[in-house]
């Protein structure tokens, strides 16, 4: 185990890199996660006891993540949102998860390693490649000046649903009858001001850029799981290829 963790301080320092014991106890963080996740130290605490948010995702996680699962070898990949401390918003999380056996082949812990899924900046510039637009009509614009419903209303148009579906959608969420008139002058008249456009698909771009599609609003993830799958790695990358 010591070998591992000064492989990996030496090679691999800037890896949100956590190793956990078959009980999801926490045997070791890389600086770079305990900084990402605002916290000092986590040794031998295990995933549930830092706080509710870590505790809901553990119960799920661990049902996943068995140790039969482990027992295979295989690496495994988890996409997950999680809500990390000082923040309001659900990113979504990808986690390379390794199982990590003895000399005597026995299976003794596993080691995990995240990363959130936020590509606004090649999205960004891979637009500016194809099709060649000044980089200013992209420009990017503060989040902090839409409400929770119109960050809501962002993201679901994002996503491609219409203005029926996201009134059905805010209807569950808030409790209370959504008409999709209404939900088309909250666009027209207090979203698209607020991104200099009247134009959906020049919306839809900045919202992206500006991170709206990874940081998914607080009540929109509430009823919802937080493991979103868990994958053998080796057939999640195979369904990648071309077909």
């Amino acid at each position: 185990m010591i070998s591992i963790i000064d492989f990996h301080e030496r090679n691999f320092a800037y890896d949100a890199f956590v190793i956990w014991d078959l009980n999801h106890n926490c045997l070791y963080a890389s600086k770079l996660y305990l900084k990402y996740m605002h916290l000092n130290d986590i040794s031998q605490i295990s995933l549930s006891d830092l706080n509710q948010e870590f505790a809901d995702l553990s119960i799920e996680f661990r049902n996943k993540i068995t140790i039969p699962t482990l027992v295979l070898k295989k690496p495994h990949g988890c996409c997950y949102l999680l809500r990390r401390p000082m923040t309001y918003n659900y990113g979504l999380h990808f986690a390379n998860i390794f199982p990590i056996f003895n000399s005597d082949n026995q299976l003794i812990a596993y080691c995990t390693r995240a990363y959130q899924m936020k590509n606004e900046t090649a999205i960004f510039n891979l637009i500016k490649k194809i099709g060649k637009h000044n980089s200013k009509h992209f420009m990017t614009y503060p989040s902090d000046n839409l409400t929770e419903r119109e960050r809501i209303v962002v993201f679901l148009m994002i996503i491609g649903m219409s203005h029926k579906e996201i009134a059905v959608t805010l209807s569950d969420i808030f409790c209370e009858d959504v008409l999709p008139s209404s939900v088309s002058v909250l666009i027209s008249r207090q979203i698209y001001p607020k991104f200099d456009t009247k134009v959906h698909s020049i919306l839809v771009i900045k919202a992206i850029l500006n991170g709206f599609f990874y940081n998914i609003p607080n009540k929109l993830v509430s009823h919802l799981p937080k493991v979103i799958f868990v994958a053998n790695l080796e057939e999640f990358y195979d369904s990648w290829q071309d077909k």
